[in-house]
């Protein structure tokens, strides 16, 4: 959500920390919806576009769709009291640990295949 936030209020860098406080930190929807209230009508001059109209636009729909499921772990009044994190999104690359060099190898091969869809008789002599 941090992201989606900085992207659409590029245009805007001082209310970014105040939008992400009264999201993730207070919880507060008529905050919310002030400070966006409040970066409509900054919107003058040079920054007065479409596009910056439509990012808010945008940026607003996503936080009213989505006000449910951003609620912070700590109000969400469950039985654990600790958790480890969580990842807002799987677009983080995955590594993997071998053990052995040759079946890292071999792994690196099938991924350079895949990707190339070639050299299938250098896959087969390995």
């Amino acid at each position: 959500m941090n992201k989606k936030i900085k992207d659409r209020l590029g245009f805007m860098p001082a209310m970014q920390s105040k939008l992400i406080s009264a999201v993730e930190f207070k919880y507060d929807r008529h905050l919310t919806d002030v400070i966006l209230d409040t970066i409509e009508s900054n919107l003058v001059d040079e920054l007065n576009t479409p596009e910056n109209h439509e990012n808010l636009k945008r940026l607003r729909s996503y936080l009213h769709r989505r006000w449910v499921d951003i609620k912070p772990f700590k109000k969400r009044h469950l039985s654990v009291i600790k958790a480890i994190g969580c990842c807002e999104s799987n677009h983080r690359k995955y590594t993997y640990r071998v053990k052995s060099r040759q079946r890292a190898r071999k792994i690196l091969v099938r991924r350079w295949c895949r990707r190339n869809s070639a050299c299938a008789d250098l896959y087969q002599k390995q």
